[in-house]
Order: structure tokens, then C-alpha cells, then sequence
């Protein structure tokens, strides 16, 4: 979790959840494209079935981190009224095994029904700064020669989504040689 950026307060909270098994059985992320809704479910779901665990620092080696089998449902805003109304039903009764992660980019497309039965995180929008930070931490591990003003150009162009800039870094190397 403290590998997310600019979702410090996601981070805690989500560490301290599964540190504390105060746990719900479903979650909501919800937030710009590239904000890291989805990396975060992924991480939810390797502390949630660690076998060291629930953990907020699963071993990342052990079958259970290598295959995470949790239900994580991508920009879930795209189901249908009928598709809604049957994850309902699993919401409304879960078994005590089973976890949701639903992540979306548009969370007012959820219905009230769905959005009451879970724990709802709206991520925020990563900064610039903190983009070109990431951008010069990658690079520097890569031993990539770089210009910082060319950063703050692929950090402005990205709009705020990580992933976004990160494709345009690597267009940039190839384009650089």
C-alpha cells in the first residue's frame, strides 16, 4: 500500500482495515483513469490472501499473492440495470469467504443500492509533481539519462493519470533511443 502514490489517506486506511480485520466485504474505488483504482484492488487482494495474512505487507512469493483469487470488477459502472440487480443479491447476503473490489471512473452511474453496501474510496488526482517524481525514480532505477523539463512536459500531458504519462515516458525513450 505505501507504494501508491498521492492516495496517502486510501493507503492508511485500507493498511490499517486488513492490519486491524476490520474488514467489509465490499469496496468501491472510484476516481480519474490512471489514479490507481485498479493496482490498489490488486494489492487489497494479495493482503487479503497472504498466506502470512490478511496483511498489509503480503510476501508477494506465496500462491495465494501470485494468484489473489478476489472478485475485482473493472469500471463495474458499465453493467447493466439487470446485472446490477444480481450482484445485489450477492452484496446484500456475501459469503464470509468471498471479497468484492469494484473500481470505476464514473461512481454516480451506480446505483444507491450498490453504493450503500460498500466502503467507497474516491481517489484523487495525482500531481504533477509527485508524477515527475515517480517518472525520475523509474528512470534513475533504469540508469535513463533524463531531462527534468522534458518530465514536467510527459507529467502535464498525462493529465493526471499515471498510466497515461508512464505510456508516453516509454514513447519517449523509444522515440529518444
Amino acid at each position: 500500500f505505501e507504494d501508491l502514490i498521492r492516495q496517502n489517506t486510501i493507503s492508511q486506511t485500507l493498511s490499517l482495515a486488513v492490519d486491524s480485520k476490520r474488514l467489509s466485504h465490499a469496496y468501491l474505488f472510484s476516481g480519474l483513469r490512471g489514479s490507481g483504482k485498479t493496482s490498489t484492488a490488486r494489492i487489497m487482494a494479495k493482503a487479503l490472501l497472504c498466506q502470512n495474512g490478511p496483511t498489509s505487507h503480503p510476501c508477494e512469493v506465496c500462491e495465494n499473492c501470485l494468484s489473489a483469487k478476489v472478485f475485482i470488477m473493472d469500471e463495474v459502472h458499465m453493467l447493466t440495470t439487470q446485472a446490477f440487480n444480481a450482484l445485489l443479491k450477492t452484496l446484500e447476503e456475501p459469503p464470509a469467504f468471498v471479497k468484492f473490489i469494484l473500481a470505476t471512473t464514473d461512481a454516480l452511474k451506480l446505483p444507491a443500492t450498490i453504493l450503500s453496501r460498500t466502503q467507497h474510496f474516491r481517489f484523487n488526482k495525482i500531481s504533477q509533481s509527485d508524477v515527475v517524481h515517480h517518472l525520475s525514480h523509474i528512470l534513475n532505477i533504469e540508469n535513463i539519462e533524463f531531462e527534468k523539463d522534458a518530465l514536467e512536459i510527459l507529467a502535464r500531458s498525462g493529465q493526471g493519470s499515471l498510466r497515461d504519462t508512464l505510456t508516453l515516458l516509454d514513447q519517449a525513450i523509444i522515440f529518444s533511443k
